[in-house]
């Protein structure tokens, strides 16, 4: 007990020895309102799907447990996402796997949700040139309006492929977003700081603060310019696609009720004018 509350004390020490010294900064545009709604109402967003998997206590605290993937395939947009408790959702084992594939075409004409449980999930996410979707062992078959599937047997994922946690994209959130070529920075404002505890092995231990952003995004999309922000306080970036001549963009959620419910949940939203 000595010992755990000596190295509170040494933390303590070691915050108030390193000073905030980020400077914030007032928006800079008041009268642009924040993501996912633009100035003027130029552009709307429209919630496509939701994918949501409620939770029990055995997974709350855990950070990187669900995962999704998705394929562009001419004029149509496959996510799949799948969850189990465990720790190495690359390795398969006899975990209960629950999977949800969403599968949208032809500007929304075509959408289709489909959720199972697997025992001995595979990852894989792919598209042939008929546009027929092997996920998991499932093949699903556009001749069928993905109603049917067959099986598939064996492993089809390359096994140097990783699965991608939402979590983990967004590590680099600002670069993300403007790394597009449709969203076009024209200005920042840092309106806080975020604290890290720097240093280990060979390195002298440190803390160090690091500014915050509030950035200000022009979209040229359809004929029009649409301004919009993004505070990185308090939201993460949207994973964009652009599929076409449309955008579609994912956002994460999750929240806790109580000790033992709480839920995580993708979005799958559209930017229309």
């Amino acid at each position: 007990m000595r010992k755990l509350q000596t190295i509170c004390l040494a933390i303590l020490l070691l915050l108030n020895s390193c000073g905030d010294n980020v400077q914030t900064e007032k928006d800079e545009h008041p009268e642009i309102p924040d993501f996912p709604e633009f100035k003027d109402r130029v552009f709307q967003s429209k919630n496509i799907s939701t994918i949501k998997i409620t939770l029990g206590k055995t997974v709350r605290y855990k950070e990187k447990d669900y995962y999704f993937k998705y394929v562009i395939k001419d004029d149509a947009l496959y996510i799949m996402t799948f969850f189990a408790d465990t720790e190495f959702p690359e390795i398969v084992l006899n975990d209960n796997y629950t999977v949800d594939l969403i599968i949208i075409t032809n500007k929304d004409l075509v959408k289709k949700h489909i959720r199972w449980s697997d025992g001995d999930f595979d990852i894989n996410l792919s598209v042939d040139e008929d546009h027929n979707v092997t996920a998991g062992k499932r093949k699903y078959l556009i001749k069928t309006n993905y109603e049917k599937f067959d099986e598939v047997e064996g492993l089809h994922r390359d096994p140097s492929e990783t699965p991608v946690d939402f979590k983990s994209w967004q590590s680099r959130p600002q670069e993300q977003v403007e790394n597009l070529d449709y969203f076009h920075r024209f200005s920042s404002a840092i309106t806080a700081s975020d604290g890290n505890i720097t240093g280990g092995a060979n390195h002298p231990w440190g803390y160090q603060y690091s500014p915050v952003y509030l950035i200000y995004y022009e979209l040229t999309y359809k004929n029009k310019i649409g301004l919009t922000k993004i505070n990185y306080e308090r939201m993460n970036a949207p994973l964009f696609i652009k599929l076409h001549d449309e955008i579609y963009y994912i956002t994460y959620e999750e929240d806790y009720v109580g000790i033992e419910n709480g839920f995580k949940k993708y979005l799958i939203n559209k930017i229309e004018d």
